[in-house]
């Protein structure tokens, strides 16, 4: 079984369009929540080693570490989309979304079932076919749109599938991406971030790593400097107050890991980036 660590980075969410007949893809799982809409045709896909068959119109909303596979069973016509969307994305709000896709079900969506999320389907998918100026925002704003559709239309008090705690793994780690994201500026403790999430320190550590691909301080040294290329490209100031607006002790710091990470100095960022 393959397995797709956390999207992270500047695009937090993934979209993509089949254009002719789906091929087959193994059992795999990711920490993201999967949308698979039905374009035309009829596809299947297997959750949880239970097939399911979608027909133009489907949607069915796969789980946070959830196995599913794409088992080549399509019709010639077949034309799907598909997204990720996880708790980088999502924030406090993930929690919501593992209730609701803890039973699987197929929702209609066309022009007579669901028109509000039909139509935001239909934007998406017309920004993947022509991309424009401020796409990628309204292609965002469009998914932050279908998830407080989902949310407010479908969440269930169901009990939560209980075959695989991995499952939760997630949402419990969304704490600490939470205080990372606002949190950086500032002197963050990995012992104080395990302490929020429920974990001791060894147990959170092998789970944050398990989950985002990375380490506590590897991630929110990435998370930095990326804050520290905002500010390198939209401000003037000096490397000395973006090292302490982001959270690094001083310019040494962050040059060194700005170097690490991005494999070239801050001066050659900021250059670059006038350029165009």
């Amino acid at each position: 079984m393959l397995y797709q660590k956390m999207l992270l980075g500047e695009k937090p969410y993934s979209i993509s369009k089949s254009c002719n007949k789906i091929g087959k893809f193994e059992k795999h799982r990711h920490p993201e929540i999967e949308f698979n809409y039905c374009i035309e045709g009829e596809y299947s896909i297997v959750v949880d080693n239970e097939e399911k068959r979608l027909k133009q119109g489907d949607l069915i909303i796969i789980g946070s570490m959830e196995s599913h596979e794409f088992p080549g069973k399509n019709s010639d016509d077949c034309r799907n989309l598909v997204f990720e969307v996880g708790p980088v994305f999502l924030l406090e709000y993930f929690n919501l979304f593992v209730n609701i896709t803890a039973q699987n079900p197929i929702i209609k969506v066309d022009e007579n079932n669901n028109q509000k999320l039909f139509n935001m389907f239909n934007e998406i998918i017309a920004l993947q076919k022509n991309s424009a100026d401020f796409s990628d925002l309204t292609l965002k704003g469009n998914l932050y749109k279908i998830c407080a559709y989902i949310i407010r239309e479908f969440q269930t008090s169901a009990p939560l599938k209980q075959a695989n705690t991995e499952k939760h793994l997630v949402a419990n780690i969304e704490k600490a991406l939470e205080l990372i994201q606002y949190g950086y500026a500032g002197p963050l403790r990995l012992e104080d971030a395990a302490k929020l999430c429920g974990y001791s320190k060894g147990s959170f550590c092998k789970t944050f790593k398990y989950i985002t691909g990375d380490t506590f301080h590897s991630f929110l040294n990435k998370y930095r400097i990326k804050m520290a290329c905002t500010l390198l490209e939209l401000t003037d100031y000096c490397v000395d107050t973006i090292a302490g607006e982001v959270g690094f002790t001083d310019a040494k710091s962050l040059c060194r890991a700005f170097k690490s990470i991005k494999g070239m100095t801050t001066g050659e960022y900021r250059k670059e980036k006038k350029k165009k």
